[in-house]
Order: structure tokens, then sequence, then C-alpha cells
């Protein structure tokens, strides 16, 4: 973990637009004079969205023809690359005492297959691995090649946080066709696309199920099929007490054990399709949740006699547990676990979504980074933040979800930052899905 972490310097953040010149073998023009923008990113939207507001002032004839939808755009923030897509939408309005304003928005290379439709004809092969299945289904979308997928992000996050430099790999993903390798683990059963059904959500639906989700790199060159990294360091660290802060300009902390369940009890597929009528049953206490002297549910263990196969979580600090005074058990059906490994991962998913909502965390903070051992580092998502919130009650290091750029003549030039606890994404256990 670094040492040091300073404030960051909005005045000196320069986030800029590279407008490509297809008709010319010139390098990108450059766009930096803004009077607003926003820049989103949440880990669990397919896409980056943004939009940019300029005056014509800035503008020349040469600029002015690229800005149009469809051509590729890549955003940097103080030289950091943190997105490449294309232009949507462009706007342009006059008024007398205005003048011209320009506002362009897009998203990143994921819109394309977000915005498609899959061919209902198409369908995954019966025992077709992730790594032949993929290629097939985006090939029309720039990613052709067993080579265009991942399971290895941390590079790409590096390159965004500005924390080792431009390496494009690191040492675990040396060598052409490692995520070919590691997707070769991950065998599908036969499924076809659902009537307009998107190609993105065609592909997510199926690895979901193996515990996966895709997001593009941010030179758009790569999709990465993996989950969320809660084991590494953290980035960056949020100061709030009354000695002063790390740049938060406003904060927002709720703790609660509203909707925190003592545990899950679930059972799968039966002709009845209700609960109870089910010969798999999946049974999982929450370790977010402490019980003081109360044992455990002794309704709950009963299903341990009915053949209910108990499942653990990961393991939460003490001090953050949220107290209950009384069981609360959720009992849930899914009619399309069809199998006892289906009903697991359905159980860690829904464990998951309630788990999330036991502490909602929220900073605004000045500027688009923070200065970690001396280098300008924007703020990335799926990164670790070190949280020492005294007013709040919040001490821990949190998952960044979602952050947001935002700069306006009224409100300065911020990030909003959305955090959560780690370990509460969870698409399902795959341990049990690697063949």
């Amino acid at each position: 973990m670094p040492e040091k972490f300073t404030p960051s310097r909005p005045d000196r953040e320069l986030i800029s637009l590279l407008l490509d010149d297809p008709t010319r073998k010139t390098p990108p023009l450059r766009l930096e004079n803004f009077s607003e923008y926003s820049f989103s990113s949440n880990f669990l939207q397919p896409t980056d969205g943004w939009n940019f507001a300029f005056g014509t002032e800035f503008l020349d004839s040469d600029t002015a023809r690229l800005i149009v939808p469809g051509n590729k755009v890549e955003l940097l923030i103080q030289g950091a690359l943190q997105s490449t897509g294309y232009i949507d939408s462009v706007s342009i309005s006059t008024s007398r005492g205005g003048g011209k304003e320009y506002r362009i928005e897009g998203r990143d290379k994921m819109a394309i297959a977000v915005d498609a439709c899959a061919n209902p004809l198409f369908s995954a092969k019966d025992g077709e691995t992730l790594a032949d299945f993929l290629p097939r289904l985006f090939k029309d979308y720039g990613w052709p090649n067993e080579d265009d997928f991942s399971i290895d992000a941390e590079a790409d996050r590096d390159i965004r946080s500005n924390t080792h430099g431009a390496r494009s790999k690191t040492k675990k993903s040396e060598g052409k066709g490692f995520g070919k390798r590691a997707l070769k683990q991950y065998k599908i059963h036969q499924k076809r696309a659902n009537a307009k059904e998107s190609v993105w959500e065609f592909a997510s639906r199926i690895t979901q199920r193996l515990g996966l989700w895709i997001w593009a790199s941010a030179d758009g060159e790569t999709l990465f099929v993996s989950t969320p990294d809660f084991e590494q360091a953290p980035k960056y660290k949020l100061l709030v007490n009354r000695e002063g802060t790390t740049n938060v300009l406003s904060s927002s902390v709720k703790h609660s054990s509203m909707n925190q369940p003592s545990a899950i009890i679930a059972d799968g597929y039966s002709y009845g399709g209700e609960f109870g009528k089910s010969k798999i049953i999946v049974v999982m206490f929450n370790n977010m949740v402490s019980l003081g002297d109360l044992p455990q549910d002794p309704e709950v263990l009963k299903y341990e006699k009915a053949g209910a196969k108990f499942i653990e979580g990961p393991v939460f600090p003490f001090a953050s547990l949220v107290k209950l005074n009384k069981y609360k058990p959720v009992y849930l059906h899914d009619d399309e676990s069809q199998n006892l490994e289906q009903l697991e991962a359905f159980v860690r998913r829904e464990m998951s979504l309630l788990q999330r909502q036991s502490i909602e965390a929220s900073y605004v903070v000045e500027g688009h980074g923070q200065i970690v051992d001396g280098t300008f580092a924007p703020w990335t998502v799926d990164t670790i933040v070190s949280v020492d919130d005294k007013p709040a009650g919040l001490k821990e290091d949190m998952y960044i979800l979602g952050r947001t750029f935002e700069k306006s003549r009224s409100g300065g030039t911020t990030t909003k930052l959305e955090l959560i606890r780690k370990n509460t994404i969870v698409f399902s256990d795959t341990s049990s899905k690697k063949h």
C-alpha cells in the first residue's frame, strides 16, 4: 500500500479528448477547453458514458469536421488513458447572449454490442468453452480473436490509475494467449439468444452463470471476462476527521440492518413452482450479521436433516458486523435452478445483493485523483480505497464501484465516488464450474 496520499490540484488536472482523423495519417486532434463535462464509470454498467460542452471560440473548421456521430474518441486525464469509444450524438445550440455551444455525448467501445441485438438463431454450442464462444459472438463488433479476451485486468487498472506507467501486461498475463488458455476452463451449455436481447446481454447472461463479468479495457482492444478484485491493496485514501480531509467536499454513509437476513434458505425447480416442493435445497448463513447470544436458528438447522447443502460466504471483520436481535431468515424459490450447482450460484448472488446494502457510502471529492507517492493517480473503478471517516464511524478498505468526473462553472472540478464493501459482488461460485 502506498505510504503517502496528498490531495490533488484540480487547477493542474487536464482532461483531454483525442479525436481520430480517419481521412489523414496524422495524430489525433486534441480538445481540452471545456465549459463543463461529466464522465461516468460503474463496474456493473456495461459501458462508460460521457458528455462534454464547449464554445466555438476553441473550435477551428478542421476540428469541427471530426465532431460527428460515430467518430472514434479517446479520453485521458493528465495523459492517463481512461476510455476509448465513439461519439453517439452532437448537439449544437445558439443564444444571443451565450453564443454557439457544442455538446458531444458518447460511450466506450462496448456500446455497439449493447445497442446491437443478438441474432435469435445464434446459439452457444453444448460443451463449447468461453474461449470459443465469445470470439464467435463478438467477431462483428471488434473482438474476433481468442486473444482479444483476458481474465487479468490488473495492468489495465494500472494504466487508468497511472500507478505503473503504461505497461500493457502483468507478469501473470505475459505471453500471448494467456486469456485464451484461462477461458478454456469454462464450459457452457447450449443456449440461444432471446428475442430482442443485445449481444452484450446474451454474453453476460452466459458468463454470469459461470461467475464472470464482461467489460472493455481502456484502449478498447481487449474484453475482460473476470470478477472484481477485492484482494488488491488500496490505491487511495479517504480521510475525514477534525484535523482535515483528503479533499472530501461532502459525504454520505448509511449503516443499515434493513434487508439483512440471518440466513437464506432456497430451493430449486419443482413441478409445483413454489417453495417446499423441490428436492434440492441450499442454506447460507449471513456472515455480515451478528446474532449476539442467539444460537443459529433451530428452524433453519432442520433443513440439514432434509438434505440441504450448507454453504459458506466471505468472512467480514467482527467490528463491522450488523447486529440482529431476532432471527430473520429469507426463503427463496428459483425455478431456473435445475441442479445444486445452479441453486448455489443463485443463493450466493442473492446474498451478495443484500449484503451490499449494509453500508452505502458516497463521497464527493475535489479534483479527479490523488497524489500517490508523488504521482497523480486518477480515481479508478475496480480499485480499493482506504476509508477513515470518523464522523461516519467507517474505517475499512472499500471497493470503488463507480466514479463520475464532473466540471462546471458552478460546481468546479469534482469526482463522485460510489463505494461498497469488499466481497459484496458475487455472480456465482465458480469453483465447481472450472473443468
